[in-house]
C-alpha cells in the first residue's frame, strides 16, 4: 500500500475531515478539532512526497496536542509541533524502515526517498531529529545506523 493512500486510510480511521484550501504559500496545513477533527492541507502544495510528510505530521497533532494552539503562548506551541513532528518522523521514517531500505539494496538518499515515499528535505529534518535523539548513531539489531553521515552498515560485534 502507498504511504498516501495508508495516511489516508489512517486519517479516515480516526474520524477525521481531510479537505484542501488555498492558504498563502508560507502556510502547509492546519490541524483543528472544533467537534469534529480536520486536518485542511493547502491546495497548492502538489508533490505527494510533500503531503504525505505534511499529513503525517498534522497526524502528530490529533495524537499528540489535540488541543487548539492559536491562543496557546509561543513555548507550548513550539512544544507541540516538536511533539507532532516526532510522532510523524516514528510514522513515516522509522528506524526500522531505514534498515530494510538498507536490507532491499537501498543505499542513495533519492532511492531513499522513494523507497520511504518522502521528500528528501524530509529525510534531512528525520536525521537531524534522530541524531538530536540518539547521537551520533544508533544500532538497531545487526546493524548501526549513523546519522550525520547518514550510512546503515553491519555492526561487528
Amino acid at each position: 500500500m502507498l504511504l498516501s493512500d495508508s495516511l489516508d486510510e489512517e486519517i479516515f480511521g480516526q474520524n477525521i475531515t481531510l479537505s484542501e484550501y488555498g492558504f498563502p504559500v508560507c502556510i502547509q496545513a492546519v490541524y483543528c478539532n472544533y467537534g469534529r477533527p480536520a486536518i485542511i492541507l493547502n491546495k497548492n502544495i502538489l508533490i505527494t512526497y510533500a503531503r504525505n510528510a505534511i499529513k503525517a505530521h498534522e497526524l502528530g497533532h490529533h495524537y499528540t496536542c489535540p488541543g487548539d494552539l492559536c491562543g496557546a503562548s509561543p513555548p507550548v506551541r513550539k512544544k507541540c509541533e516538536v511533539l507532532a513532528g516526532r510522532w510523524a518522523l516514528l510514522r513515516i521514517m522509522p528506524l526500522e524502515k531505514l534498515v530494510s531500505a538498507y536490507r532491499a539494496g537501498v543505499r542513495a538518499l533519492d532511492e531513499l526517498s522513494d523507497y520511504l515515499e518522502i521528500s528528501f528535505e524530509t529525510i534531512a529534518s528525520g536525521l537531524v531529529t534522530y541524531q538530536q535523539i540518539y547521537g551520533g548513531k544508533f544500532r538497531l539489531g545487526a546493524y548501526t545506523i549513523t546519522f550525520d553521515p547518514f550510512n546503515i552498515y553491519p555492526s561487528s560485534h
